[in-house]
């Protein structure tokens, strides 16, 4: 079942979702984290909470693509 499930769960991401890596200095990811904790977000919505807002669009749009 567990396999069954990742599987869903990839082709879901894989459909939904581009993905972009990020690399940070050795050592910066804990503070990444810790900052996203006292945030209350997880690391990917900080990170897309900030390009949104230096983008400029509201969350709305960010969520919704032209052709998604």
């Amino acid at each position: 079942m567990g396999k069954t499930s990742s599987a869903v769960k990839n082709r879901y991401n894989a459909k939904n979702y581009d993905q972009i890596p990020v690399r940070v200095p050795k050592g910066r990811k804990s503070d990444i984290e810790v900052y996203a904790k006292e945030k209350g977000q997880s690391v990917n919505g900080l990170i897309n909470a900030f390009l949104r807002t230096a983008i400029g669009m509201s969350e709305d749009e960010w969520k919704h693509t032209e052709d998604g």
